[in-house]
């Protein structure tokens, strides 16, 4: 479930929630071609998404089902090359991090401000939390 979300963990929802923005006053769809889809990352039907929230937590990718998924992960996992770009991925993430804790120190030294845990992004609470993926 994601924080702050609408969305009970107690619903029996196996089918993505696929979220649109709308303007409020006039119910328009704002049309920005972004798209939110929820989906139960702990379901584990017997069909395509069941198989993919399954295939999400494998820790070999020779068990998982979906070999377009399982090939990517080999590579990020074992060969040299796609072990450097995730590395370098990793390094970028780090070094963002750190550059916004940084910052909010900073704010909080200036200010008297002091970001609660929810909204600190130097935290290390996932945006997303386990049984749910947002994608």
């Amino acid at each position: 479930m994601v924080s702050g979300s609408s969305l009970s963990c107690n619903e029996p929802w196996n089918t993505p929630y696929n979220i649109e923005r709308v303007v409020l006053q006039t119910q328009v769809q704002f049309g920005d071609k972004a798209h939110i889809v929820y989906v139960n990352g702990a379901y584990r039907g017997e069909d395509a998404i069941g198989e993919l929230m399954r295939d999400f937590r494998c820790s070999d990718y020779r068990d998982m089902k979906n070999k377009t998924l399982a090939n990517m992960v080999q590579y990020y996992k074992e060969d040299p090359e796609g072990v450097s770009k995730m590395c370098e991925a990793m390094d970028r993430i780090a070094e963002k991090r750190a550059a916004e804790a940084a910052h909010n120190r900073s704010v909080e030294r200036q200010s008297g401000y002091t970001f609660p845990k929810s909204q600190s992004r130097t935290n290390d609470t996932p945006a997303v939390q386990d049984s749910s993926i947002l994608f």
